[in-house]
């Protein structure tokens, strides 16, 4: 778990909840409506949306309600492109699927994890990316894996140490699916998985751990560039 400062900026740390809110319900809504999914006071939401919009992150509708802004796509832009996680993992994941099979790359952010791409067959790869809501880590192969190898650990009981020995994380569904994750990175900085019928598990898993590595050295080298 990241450490907490011995004094959080409770303002910025409330004006990301709102924007976050605002974001997951994916087009505009009124001031009112996030105070109170948030249990925060009207007047506070109001004043932290008039600072967002005046940064231009957040933008308000001809109705009166807010929506994303020109910023917020900068923003994911630069994060995008800062972190090269996706140009790094895009090649392996298209070299990963096939008819049968789905494939993702996904981080854990306050014991969630966040699709940056989730493709089922069928589905092309752009049309993917940031296509998958958030959902709770125990309901994800890649959120076990993020809690047993990331800095983010799991509610208490979580046998991080099996799966830190079987190499990798399953979930078996009602359907008959599997889902596989590996992490990438050490500590974890986001996981790779897959989920088809019947898989060949310990194969998959080769492949899988394979392209892990081979994204987390494209990562190490991009830092490296970055940096220089």
């Amino acid at each position: 778990m990241p450490r907490t400062p011995a004094q959080p900026n409770q303002s910025l740390m409330h004006g990301l909840a709102v924007l976050q809110a605002l974001l997951a319900r994916g087009g505009a809504v009124g001031s009112r409506e996030l105070a109170r999914e948030l249990e925060m006071e009207h007047t506070r939401v109001n004043r932290l949306l008039g600072t967002l919009g005046h940064l231009g992150v957040v933008r308000r509708t001809a109705e009166g309600k807010y929506g994303p802004g020109a910023g917020i796509h900068v923003l994911a832009a630069q994060a995008l492109r800062g972190s090269g996680l996706l140009a790094a993992a895009m090649p392996h994941l298209a070299a990963l699927r096939d008819r049968q099979t789905t494939v993702a790359l996904g981080v854990l952010w306050r014991a969630q994890v966040c699709y940056l791409l989730h493709a089922r067959p069928g589905r092309s790869l752009e049309e993917s990316i940031g296509a998958h809501d958030l959902i709770p880590a125990e309901r994800s192969s890649l959120g076990l894996a993020l809690q047993a190898w990331g800095e983010e650990r799991g509610p208490r009981g979580t046998d991080r140490s099996a799966l830190r020995a079987a190499g990798y994380a399953r979930l078996d569904f009602p359907n008959g699916e599997v889902s596989l994750a590996v992490p990438i990175g050490s500590p974890a900085v986001a996981a790779l998985g897959l989920s088809r019928q019947s898989p060949d598990v310990p194969a998959l898993v080769a492949r899988l751990q394979a392209s892990a590595e081979a994204i987390d050295a494209d990562l190490r080298k991009h830092d490296l560039t970055a940096k220089g």
